[in-house]
């Protein structure tokens, strides 16, 4: 009986403690993704929209979406034939692809796919996002690339090409995931209904203890 009653009290304090515990389940948001997939293969002109309508063209250089292999195979995305974007950079002027949205301050992942030919060495492919910069040389077939960033200040996803005698870039699979922190330490709220609630309940079972002591 007296087991009964005890755990009957207990009942309620772990329905409210269960209620307003802080979730320790992190939600990762993707921000951006895109493989290209839903691209008319083709070339671009200055100002067009690509990537699944995430990023934007600018520069003077020659941009394309093309499907299967040109001079690098796309990597494919769940077995799939892929289609891919390339870059190819015209007298050392810039070529480049902007995201369409800035990202605030988090932590963030970046995994990408790139691919870049060069017939002078020092010509790089450059990727940048915010306080975030890598340049790349000569890379062939394709690698996937993961980096984990921190932006303290709001910035858009950058991926260019500057370099003399046609050096191209080569991109497929592009996605920027926000990662969600979670805390493990309980809200102060939390931590006080937990020691009233014990409280209360020792008292109860000290106060039945001495009158049943009494009893006897």
């Amino acid at each position: 009986m007296f087991r009964t009653k005890y755990f009957a009290r207990l009942l309620p304090i772990t329905a409210i403690l269960f209620f307003y515990a802080p979730d320790l389940a992190r939600a990762d948001t993707i921000v951006l993704s895109t493989g290209f997939e839903s691209d008319m293969v083709g070339f671009r002109s200055p100002g067009a929209i690509v990537g699944d309508g995430n990023f934007t063209v600018s520069g003077t250089g020659s941009f394309a979406v093309f499907s299967g292999s040109a001079t690098v195979t796309c990597n494919p995305q769940a077995g799939i034939l892929s289609q891919c974007f390339s870059i190819t950079s015209f007298r050392n002027e810039p070529s480049l692809i902007t995201s369409l949205n800035t990202f605030g301050p988090g932590n963030y992942t970046l995994v990408f796919d790139l691919a870049f030919t060069s017939i002078i060495p020092g010509n790089r492919a450059v990727v940048s996002l915010g306080n975030y910069t890598e340049q790349f040389a000569v890379i062939s077939p394709f690698q996937t690339f993961t980096r984990n960033i921190t932006l303290t200040t709001g910035a858009n996803l950058v991926f260019s090409n500057t370099g003399n005698l046609l050096p191209t870039m080569y991109l497929d699979n592009i996605r920027l995931t926000r990662i969600e922190q979670a805390s493990p330490v309980p809200e102060p709220a939390t931590l006080i209904l937990l020691g009233t609630g014990l409280a209360g309940v020792a008292a109860r079972v000290r106060k039945r203890k001495a009158k049943e002591s009494q009893e006897v």
